[in-house]
């Protein structure tokens, strides 16, 4: 049995979600992916579906109107069952609290008459890709689900719920703020032995790192990496997002590592940027440039303030550092985007990027990172350093350090 994350946790997530919305909603789970022709990709649940119900199964749906709450199980066959089983619908109420698991056949035909009687029905819009140059594509979930609604009444108006969840889980629970605090705390141990054992030269390249990372974070009961590591130095370091584990770490020189560790569903994002060897002094005024702005930014956090005035205060931290680091003029600040080319931090929860209104002043118990990086390509050194934190009643605090 969960201890973080019990049927009552999920129950009152639908009793706020019902608070916020009214009428039919509809809900998908995400569907299973191929990886080859008889092989699926590991299955990750839409998290919007598993705030509302706990369940980590492909294919289920999940119905809500203002008297009733229902689960629809995926369509099967003798062969399905035969190899991946049947599902256990004591198990699916245990875990939910929903007392009403339907089979395929039943649950698709009282679906469609709940669509059959309405004029509008919430669910939640396909993701839309970032830009075609990220190659990234979305679960086929919500536009299946959406395909199925326009089916059963052509005419039906379809509400987004995006909003309605930015609002629920923006604020989290004490279960989520625990989950989140071991997620963090996992991941910042975790760096700390890495650390040693890089500079031990136990570990060489990048791949073993990761690997290592994800060995000590399963060890410590986390379910692994919250998302693809970075472990890189050099001028490799200067693309933020660089992914590409198959090198060696070049000794006396700066990494930048960015993990976090996923538990219970929840995701830890840290970053540090350690030392391997004796690094130069150019990379040693750096970093302390970037640590001197993250404690500063992280001591103004506090609740009322929104994103942009947090960024502004970043920005001019960052403008006198990089003045001092010779790398911009005193009239220039339009270059800081080409040294910090990046938000101060994001919304962490479910999700590494969780779901928020950037626009919104923070209120207390929302969890944001605050990672201020410089990154000089000409100069091949990088520097970030991420932490998570909490905002507090009236103020701030970093989750992992306790």
């Amino acid at each position: 049995m969960d201890q973080y994350f019990k049927a009552d946790f999920f129950c009152s997530n639908r009793a706020n979600f019902k608070h916020k919305v009214k009428g039919l909603s509809i809900l998908g789970a995400n569907k299973l992916i191929l990886k080859s022709a008889d092989e699926s990709y590991g299955f990750v649940q839409e998290p919007n579906f598993w705030y509302l119900t706990g369940l980590d199964y492909a294919g289920l749906t999940l119905v809500i109107d203002d008297d009733q709450e229902f689960i629809i199980l995926p369509r099967t066959n003798s062969a399905i069952e035969c190899f991946d089983g049947i599902l256990n619908k004591k198990e699916l109420t245990f875990i939910s609290g929903i007392s009403e698991i339907y089979d395929y056949p039943k649950g698709i035909k009282v679906l469609k008459d709940l669509l059959l009687k309405n004029n509008q029905v919430n669910t939640l819009l396909p993701l839309k890709r970032r830009g075609l140059e990220f190659n990234n594509y979305p679960n086929p979930n919500m536009s299946l689900l959406i395909k199925q609604i326009k089916h059963f009444n052509k005419n039906i108006l379809i509400n987004d719920l995006t909003k309605v969840f930015m609002e629920l889980r923006a604020i989290k629970s004490e279960a989520e703020l625990e989950a989140l605090n071991i997620a963090s705390k996992i991941t910042i141990d975790a760096i700390k032995k890495i650390e040693d054992l890089i500079n031990q030269n136990k570990l060489t390249t990048a791949r073993e790192v990761a690997n290592e990372l994800e060995y000590i974070f399963r060890k410590a009961g986390s379910l692994g990496h919250g998302f693809l590591p970075i472990v890189a130095n050099t001028r490799d370091a200067t693309t933020i997002h660089f992914k590409n584990l198959e090198h060696r770490l070049i000794k006396n020189n700066l990494i930048v590592i960015d993990v976090g560790a996923e538990f219970k569903h929840y995701k830890a994002d840290i970053t540090r940027t350690i030392a391997y060897g004796n690094i130069p002094k150019r990379q040693k005024e750096v970093l302390l440039a970037v640590k001197k702005i993250q404690r500063a930014a992280i001591d103004l956090i506090k609740p009322g303030l929104t994103f942009k005035e947090i960024h502004n205060f970043v920005e001019d931290l960052m403008q006198k550092e990089l003045i001092k680091l010779g790398l911009i003029g005193q009239n220039n600040s339009k270059a800081i985007s080409f040294y910090f080319p990046h938000a101060f931090g994001h919304s962490l929860g479910l999700e590494t990027h969780d779901l928020i209104n950037y626009q919104a002043p923070l209120e207390k118990n929302m969890v944001i990172t605050m990672e201020p990086g410089i990154y000089i390509k000409e100069e091949g050194i990088a520097v970030r350093i991420e932490d998570d934190i909490l905002v507090t009643k009236d103020g701030s605090k970093i989750l992992g350090t306790e």
